[in-house]
C-alpha cells in the first residue's frame, strides 16, 4: 500500500513540476466544453446528412421504379443491383464510418465494439431516412427539379422518372396496342437523340397485353433489352399517377 501511495505521489509531483516549468499548459474548463459542443454538433450534422442521403436512395428506388426489378427474377435482381447509386452509397458509408469514429470519443461509444456501433448507427440512420420519406421533402425537390427550379441538387432528381436504356429501364406512354404480344410506346431514354419517339415493345412470353389491362394512354415501366426492332421486355408494370 505504501509503495502504491509513493508511486501516486511521484506521478503527482512529476505532473506539477511539468506544469510549473511550462511543459504542460493548463486548459480552462470552457475549452473542453467548447470542444465537446463542436464534437456534438459535428456528430449531429453528420447523422442528419447521412440520413438524408439514405432517404434519397430509398426515394429514388421507389420513384424510378427500380424496385419493380426485384419482381422480375434473377435478371431483374441483377439489374436492380447494377442500377443502385453506388457513388452516393459509398459517400454515405464513408459518413457512417466517420460518424462511428466520432462516437468513439464518448464513453458509450468507446466501450462498444466497432461492429455493433456500426450496425447501430446504420440502423438508426436507415430508420430516420425512412421517416423522412413519409414527408414531402424529396417530393418537393423532385417537383422543383422537374420545373427546372432546383439549380444545386437538381441533377440528382431530374432523371428519376426517365428511361435509362443503358440500365435496361424504360418508362413511357402506350400509344397503340398491336395484338396480344406487342404495343407501341412513346418514351424518352434521357440521351437527347432521335429515338426519343415511339418504339415497339415485345411483352414477355409468359404474359400478354390484356392480362395487364393495358390501354393506350397508360404509363408503363419496362425492364428489357433494346434491340434493332424494339424492346424485348422480360418484365412490365403499369404505373399509377403517383409513380
Amino acid at each position: 500500500m505504501n509503495t502504491e501511495n509513493t508511486q501516486i505521489n511521484n506521478i503527482k509531483d512529476q505532473i506539477l513540476n511539468k506544469i510549473n516549468s511550462g511543459e504542460v499548459n493548463m486548459k480552462p474548463k470552457y475549452y473542453f466544453m467548447l470542444k465537446l459542443a463542436l464534437l456534438g454538433v459535428t456528430i449531429f450534422l453528420t447523422f442528419i446528412l447521412s440520413s438524408i442521403i439514405v432517404s434519397y436512395v430509398l426515394f429514388s428506388i421507389k420513384v424510378s421504379g427500380q424496385f419493380f426489378l426485384l419482381g422480375f427474377g434473377a435478371k431483374g435482381f441483377y439489374h436492380f443491383i447494377m442500377a443502385l447509386p453506388w457513388v452516393i452509397l459509398g459517400i454515405d458509408i464513408a459518413l457512417i464510418i466517420f460518424l462511428d469514429w466520432l462516437l468513439k470519443s464518448f464513453r458509450f461509444g468507446y466501450n462498444s465494439p466497432v461492429l455493433f456501433l456500426f450496425i447501430g448507427t446504420l440502423a438508426s440512420i436507415t430508420l430516420l431516412g425512412s421517416l423522412i420519406n413519409f414527408t414531402s421533402f424529396h417530393k418537393g425537390l423532385l417537383y422543383r427539379a422537374e420545373q427546372k427550379n432546383l439549380p444545386i441538387a437538381g441533377g440528382f432528381y431530374m432523371g428519376l422518372r426517365k428511361s435509362h436504356g443503358n440500365q435496361g429501364i424504360f418508362r413511357g406512354e402506350i400509344i397503340s396496342i398491336e395484338g396480344t404480344s406487342t404495343f407501341y410506346m412513346k418514351y424518352n431514354d434521357y440521351d437527347s437523340d432521335a429515338d426519343d419517339m415511339t418504339i415497339e415493345v415485345f411483352v414477355p412470353g409468359n404474359t400478354d397485353v390484356y392480362s395487364l389491362s393495358l390501354n393506350p394512354g397508360d404509363q408503363i415501366f419496362i425492364a428489357g433489352d433494346k434491340m434493332s426492332d424494339g424492346i424485348r421486355a422480360y418484365g412490365m408494370r403499369k404505373l399509377t399517377n403517383e409513380q
